[in-house]
């Protein structure tokens, strides 16, 4: 059996947790409250480093250019004033503007144009198989066809909506795997490193 007090700590706060799963218990709780706790000051430590390295400590070195972040991270606590929430918009519409510009391009590239690229690279049985389900699943949310065209794209879209069942369920499949990695790491964490059954 472990003799480290974090590892004590960590099998302790490991059972706490588990516990939910036979009901919500005081146990379950406290140990809820100190996670999300601890996940909150941690944040927020990590905010004022954040503030510190990147907008302080360049303004008190001469960078007046840092006074622009600064003045738009105040500018989100005008929602919390009567009468002056308006000014929140523009912080918010910098952010979201400078994100998209960032992120845009990349994110066509990599999940758009270089997909349409690899489905019309190598005429194989699994790229035909790939377009006509991109193709029937894009017909299935055709939703102001006529009824003469309805008639026509009735099976394709049967068809996409069965693409989209097996993609669903392939997704929930892999999250269930990835949760049971995580609950297999941690009962080998307590047979392991705490009581030392498994070695």
């Amino acid at each position: 059996m472990s003799t480290s007090l974090t590892t004590w700590v960590a099998a302790i706060g490991t059972l706490a947790l588990l516990s939910f799963a036979w009901r919500e218990n005081k146990f379950y709780s406290l140990f809820e409250h100190i996670y999300v706790a601890s996940g909150a000051a941690h944040a927020l430590v990590q905010g004022v480093k954040n503030i510190r390295a990147n907008a302080i400590t360049p303004l008190i070195g001469g960078q007046l250019i840092a006074i622009v972040p600064i003045i738009l991270g105040l500018l989100f606590y005008t929602r919390f004033i009567p009468g002056k929430a308006k000014w929140s918009r523009y912080p918010i519409a910098a952010t979201v503007g400078v994100g998209l510009g960032q992120n845009l391009p990349r994110l066509a590239g990599t999940n758009f144009m270089s997909q349409i690229r690899a489905s019309f690279s190598i005429w194989t049985f699994n790229t035909v198989l790939v377009l006509v389900s991109i193709i029937c699943v894009i017909l299935y949310f055709y939703f102001s066809a006529s009824e003469k065209a309805y008639k026509i794209i009735k099976y394709p879209t049967y068809f996409g909506r069965l693409i989209m069942m097996m993609a669903f369920g392939a997704l929930f499949g892999n999250t269930v795997m990835g949760r049971l990695s995580l609950m297999i790491g941690r009962v080998s964490f307590l047979l392991q490193d705490w009581l030392g059954i498994v070695g």
